[in-house]
């Protein structure tokens, strides 16, 4: 089983090009403030996360919940709304937590009122 897991890490963890500073999942071959600040809100959380014991590896590769964050011009987290349940609550929770531990840069100037009054969509994922 250690063997399949570890073969199946190994293609997930294949060699990336881009921005060493973008989102690992990004396919834009260029990014905008909002793109590049979205980036460091889910590096941000998948930093801060930590994963609970109660949570298999096969449902760690699986498991994504989006979360809704409205972010003020200081970076801080006001508000957020699990929008989309990933059906676990131990993960659900430990994102909550994680929301709460997370401090944030500021926004760039020319999404700060649309992030304050509308929110930030994240799809979070464990990695």
């Amino acid at each position: 089983m250690s063997s399949l897991l570890s073969r199946v890490k190994q293609e997930v963890e294949r060699e990336r090009w881009g921005d060493p500073e973008g989102d690992p999942a990004g396919d834009a071959s260029e990014a905008g403030e909002g793109d590049r600040y979205l980036a460091l809100v889910k590096r941000a959380l998948q930093e801060n996360y930590r994963v609970p014991a109660t949570i298999s590896e096969r449902d760690r590769m699986y498991l994504k919940g989006t979360v809704v964050l409205w972010i003020e011009p200081d970076g801080n987290i006001s508000r957020w709304r699990i929008e989309k349940s990933s059906g676990n609550g131990a993960f659900d929770d430990a994102l909550e937590r994680t929301v709460r531990q997370t401090r944030l840069p500021p926004p760039p100037d020319a999404q700060r009122q649309l992030y304050r009054s509308t929110g930030l969509a994240i799809v979070f994922e464990i990695g």
